[in-house]
């Protein structure tokens, strides 16, 4: 199904100086195969992954699906004891590990296998695979900013119904060029390598995920699709990136973005389309195109068969403009997160998933994202949502970055704490944000402290860790 559109001296992947035919991807996977049949590994066998973008990991793919394997990709650049604990929560026998992956596996359990192979082998298996679309395709951990990463368990027609949803809203063909600017052990990514295979499109691999390798990238290949968080976007912009002719859409999600990047891209001629989703809906469900300025402040329509409701916290349906958590239905929900059955029955009701996002419907039907349940700061008995506060520093010229948390305080019970980024030798003091915000959001809303410190901490989505800035917050407390 997955690559049914191409034919056999077609380029189809790019990376740095290599081009590679689907004749090639098609030998590559069947030394591949050969490879994992010799190792034992059959239908149902979980495989963990720890690979960065490149070519082998979509060879790898492809042949643990030609067995009716699952593969599970795990973000080899977490601390080695989250990668034995994630791993050893699926019970994968088998790690396959990138030659160009620097981490020691040694005190994991199973079989470690280095790849790229050094040998080919004399068998050869043909790609035949066709899925069945309710088996189990993929267990993808989620990027754990809120919590700690859970596996979730998409099915083949999860995978496949979302890349063909967002290839009919937005028209793809043969002659799109997929941009890979984002991790394949995150959905992000990994759905980029399907939306190109099912579409016959190409994939172009940046040789790192660092901005000036998206940008040599954009440069080289001229994508016609790029996908970008917010972070990557903001740092485009700032290099005054101009569009190559072919750009049709530049996909930008994994995060808040707030109105004035957005409006900055827009002023840029950047073909900007705000996206949501998470893993656990198997990419975006959910799109805004900037077409014009007011699309800038809209709220976001459906992608394919998916239906939104707000509900309260007694998982009542909420009318129009009524914040509440937002839950999802459709085709491209997971199935439920591998060996949590109590956090299923939570979140995963009816054929419902309940996201803990809060948002609200308009009279247009369409979705607006405010924040998150678990961010959200009670602070002497009101409700202060952080990514207004966010919004509202980040218009100062001042600041680069900016997070707000909560932390628990005898007076306030808890209180909000802005951390902030200054931008170059920028003067900034507490007064003069509290008089700068004063006009933009309600008295109850201003921060009652404010820390400068010179980065905040991101996962490789660009996602501010809020677990671990508390953490840094309540230590150095401790130590003064």
């Amino acid at each position: 199904m997955l690559l049914r559109n191409y034919t056999n001296n077609e380029e189809i992947i790019f990376y740095n100086n290599n081009r590679i035919k689907f004749e090639s991807l098609l030998n590559e996977i069947g030394n591949y195969t050969a490879h994992l049949k010799n190792l034992g590994i059959t239908s149902g066998d979980k495989i963990t992954v720890l690979s960065g973008n490149n070519p082998e990991f979509i060879f790898l793919l492809l042949s643990i699906w030609n067995l009716n394997a699952i593969p599970v990709p795990i973000n080899f650049k977490l601390p080695f004891n989250d990668i034995y604990g994630l791993h050893n929560s699926v019970k994968a026998k088998t790690i396959f590990l990138h030659r160009d992956t620097k981490i020691n596996c040694n005190n994991l359990n199973g079989n470690i296998v280095s790849f790229p192979f050094a040998n080919k082998t004399p068998e050869k298996y043909k790609y035949e695979f066709e899925p069945g679309l309710k088996n189990p395709a993929l267990i993808l951990f989620t990027s754990g900013t809120v919590s700690k990463p859970r596996g979730v368990t998409l099915t083949f027609k999860n995978l496949i119904t979302s890349a063909k949803n967002i290839s009919q809203q937005f028209n793809f063909t043969k002659n799109d060029k997929f941009l890979a600017s984002l991790p394949f052990f995150h959905i992000g990514g990994f759905s980029i390598i399907i939306r190109a295979l099912l579409n016959g499109g190409k994939i172009i691999i940046p040789s790192s995920l660092n901005t000036k390798e998206i940008l040599t990238s954009v440069n080289k290949f001229n994508p016609t699709v790029i996908s970008v968080v917010p972070t990557v976007l903001k740092r485009m912009l700032d290099n005054k990136t101009e569009p190559n002719p072919e750009l049709k859409i530049v996909f930008v999600g994994g995060g808040p973005s707030h109105t004035g990047l957005i409006k900055t891209a827009f002023e840029q001629n950047i073909p900007v389309v705000k996206v949501y989703g998470s893993t656990e809906t198997a990419s975006m469900i959910a799109y805004r195109s900037i077409e014009k300025k007011e699309d800038i402040y809209a709220g976001a329509i459906p992608v394919g068969n998916t239906v939104f409701f707000i509900e309260n916290d007694k998982k009542e349906k909420l009318g129009k403009n009524e914040v509440g958590e937002i839950v999802i239905k459709g085709d491209t929900i997971a199935d439920g997160y591998f060996n949590k059955e109590n956090t299923n029955a939570e979140k995963f009701r009816a054929g419902k998933y309940y996201t803990s996002d809060l948002g609200y419907i308009d009279d247009k039907n369409e979705l607006h994202i405010v924040g998150r349940k678990d961010d959200i700061i009670i602070s002497g008995g009101e409700n202060i949502n952080p990514y207004k506060i966010e919004n509202a520093l980040l218009t100062h010229p001042g600041i680069t970055e900016a997070a707000v948390i909560g932390i628990d305080d005898n007076e306030w019970g808890q209180k909000a704490i802005a951390v902030i980024v200054k931008a170059g030798s920028f003067e900034l003091n507490k007064s003069g944000l509290k008089k700068y915000l004063k006009t933009r959001v309600a008295n109850f809303e201003i921060p009652k402290e404010f820390v400068f410190i010179n980065s905040l901490p991101k996962n490789e989505l660009g996602k501010v860790k809020k677990s671990e800035l508390k953490t840094f917050i309540l230590s150095k407390r401790r130590l003064t």
